[in-house]
């Protein structure tokens, strides 16, 4: 039996897209059938669909159709350059895309369907995360950014609603629609504003690696304190971004180590020069705190020695003086005399 066979849509029900583009449940485009929408982001929707040559569900992504002429062209750009990264970027923490297609001018991609919710959507059940928990989380996503940087890509949109919590919290990151450019479909510099860098913000810059990792700062820093570094309007943000420095109040209840917050302070630096300086950083930075906060919690878990019992401790008498023996005590008096002569010779006016 296929797996997940159960979800296939009724064969009664099958029907090609409409001339008019109109897309819906039972809707064929190139061998999947779409179930159900599951998402829905600014260049189009997500669909759970059945793929009907490999028997198992997947996760449709269709691009929407744009009234600007140039701006559909620029989304039909970043569609195709996506779906050729996502082939070259074969790697367990990144989304799989399994086809890319055109049916009745309409772009589609095929890619695994993780079962399991976003990062914000996690986020929005537990505000606050577990100090241990949330440095994993970080190294995770900077092993799939290590596995993009090394072929010289860069997300430029990382964000908790492009995180995907696998089953067992394996992290996948999805949505390379800005890898293959930093412009968005308006013309104007992409990205989300509480996860852009300050060197984007200033110079448009969008090429260096280190913007990734300032922006999984950003989630760090929500995870441990349960807020954005900046609020407001965009224009807001973005000026905090580039001049402001984060509120460090850490709130009531919560407890986070010094060697934690360390790493959370040199992913939010302004300075790219002064911030870690690659995926391989992070990871290592992650790993070394969590082992290390693990180690206190043993250490402080450890059991205590054991006090004999009353009736076994050997009895002291209070009033006796203790002294060393003959020898020992002989031995300490010639080694101090030689400590006083050598100081008088050498300190001798």
């Amino acid at each position: 039996m296929a797996p997940f066979a159960s979800e296939k849509p009724n064969a009664d029900s099958w029907q090609g897209v409409q001339g008019d583009g109109w897309i819906g449940p039972g809707s064929i485009l190139g061998r999947c059938q779409l179930v159900s929408q599951i998402g829905e982001g600014s260049m189009g929707t997500v669909w759970k669909a059945w793929h009907t040559t490999l028997g198992i569900s997947v996760a449709v992504k269709i691009l929407r159709p744009c009234r600007d002429r140039e701006a559909e062209i620029r989304a039909l750009q970043r569609f195709r350059q996506e779906a050729h990264i996502a082939s070259r970027a074969d790697h367990p923490s990144l989304v799989r895309v399994l086809d890319y297609g055109e049916d009745h001018h309409r772009p589609y991609l095929v890619m695994e369907l993780v079962r399991g919710p976003t990062l914000e959507e996690w986020m929005r059940q537990a505000p606050v995360c577990e100090e241990r928990t949330a440095l994993k989380v970080a190294g995770h996503i900077g092993i799939g950014l290590a596995n993009l940087h090394q072929l010289g890509v860069v997300h430029r949109d990382i964000k908790p609603s492009n995180i995907l919590i696998h089953p067992g919290r394996h992290v996948k990151i999805s949505d390379l629609g800005l890898a293959g450019s930093p412009v968005g479909l308006d013309g104007q510099l992409a990205g989300t504003p509480h996860y852009l860098a300050p060197e984007c913000v200033l110079r448009g810059c969008h090429d260096d690696a280190r913007s990734d990792l300032y922006a999984v700062g950003v989630i760090l820093y929500r995870l441990l304190l349960g807020r954005l570094p900046f609020e407001g309007s965009t224009k807001a943000i973005l000026h905090a971004q580039a001049w402001e420095r984060p509120d460090w109040t850490i709130p009531e209840g919560v407890r986070l180590d010094a060697g934690t917050l360390y790493v959370v302070r040199r992913l939010l630096e302004k300075e790219p020069l002064r911030r870690m300086q690659s995926a391989l950083e992070l990871i290592q930075a992650c790993r070394e705190q969590v082992h290390r906060l693990d180690r206190r919690e043993q250490m402080a878990s450890d059991t205590p020695v054991s006090v004999a019992p009353e009736s076994m401790r050997i009895p002291v008498d209070k009033n006796r003086t203790t002294r060393l023996p003959v020898r020992e005590a002989g031995r300490f008096r010639r080694g101090f005399e030689r400590v006083v002569r050598w100081l008088s010779r050498t300190f001798a006016p």
